[in-house]
């Protein structure tokens, strides 16, 4: 619901952060002079199923917005959410344990009302791609989700602040964000560590055997399709730096539709239910 009128913003939001749940909606800028889309400081969005039935809501309110030659990106940070993606039962008995649940006290750990803004949010699929950072001599790679496109020259993600990954963004600011096939999802997830981790000679990666068009990176094994692309801009939110990027360059490389992406595992749930047709890859 924004400004009283249901516009659906299913292909023209980005999720960008968990803690808090960070949002994007990319508008083209004509509208937004218009007032054809008047964003209100906050907002109430709605998931349903095909069928139109409710499945799960968001409240949201505005931290930010960026205007990017012909769009603005307005963002926003979660409130509260509730969902059906469960029954209320299953809901509590889980909460319970969560509260049960040792805790690692790291930023990444999430619960409460926070953890289930979060799940609402991948109840879409995210795609998961890999971002190739360095200096020619010695890279880094990382799988990322919370990132996506503000029309066709500008692109925005979201790392972790104090991780290394998102140092090594800011000092060498060039980067390919790749998207994979999903059927290397074992090796992308494996990448996960090195969110922490130091540049290191290529060879310690699975590379393919091409390399990005104008920057010359290395894409990740079984790319589809990548971008390069160039930091320019940054803002804090949470545990999260918001990147703002230009896009240098963008190529296909196959013609697999099959792109590595995940959901929640309770929405995963709540397909089971509902008898609807999904194939899952279980890692």
């Amino acid at each position: 619901m924004i400004g009283g009128n249901d516009v659906d913003i299913t292909h023209s939001h980005l999720f960008l952060g968990y803690r808090p749940l960070i949002l994007g909606i990319v508008v083209v800028e004509s509208d937004a002079q218009s007032g054809a889309l008047h964003f209100l400081s906050e907002l109430a969005l709605d998931f349903r199923s095909e069928s139109g039935e409710w499945v799960a809501g968001l409240q949201i309110r505005k931290v930010n917005h960026v205007e990017l030659d012909h769009h603005v990106v307005y963002f926003y940070e979660g409130i509260h959410g509730d969902h059906r993606f469960l029954n209320p039962l299953h809901q509590w008995v889980n909460r319970q344990r969560e509260k049960l649940r040792k805790r690692n006290l790291s930023d990444a750990d999430l619960s409460g009302n926070n953890y289930d803004q979060v799940r609402i949010a991948y109840s879409i699929p995210r795609t998961i791609s890999v971002i190739t950072v360095g200096d020619g001599d010695k890279i880094n790679m990382f799988p990322t989700d919370l990132h996506g496109t503000a029309g066709d020259e500008f692109y925005i993600s979201s790392l972790r602040i104090g991780g290394l990954a998102n140092s090594q963004v800011e000092n060498y600011k060039k980067i390919a964000l790749s998207e994979v096939f999903a059927q290397q999802f074992r090796s992308v997830y494996s990448l996960g560590k090195n969110h922490m981790k130091d540049l290191r000679v290529r060879s310690e990666f699975e590379t393919d055997e091409l390399v990005s068009f104008k920057l010359g990176c290395p894409l990740p094994k079984g790319v589809i399709a990548y971008r390069e692309l160039e930091q320019f801009r940054s803002f804090d939110c949470g545990i999260h730096r918001i990147h703002i990027y230009r896009v240098l360059h963008r190529e296909n490389i196959g013609t697999s539709k099959s792109v590595l992406a995940h959901i929640h595992n309770y929405y995963g749930q709540w397909r089971a239910d509902n008898k609807l047709e999904s194939r899952f890859l279980i890692r």
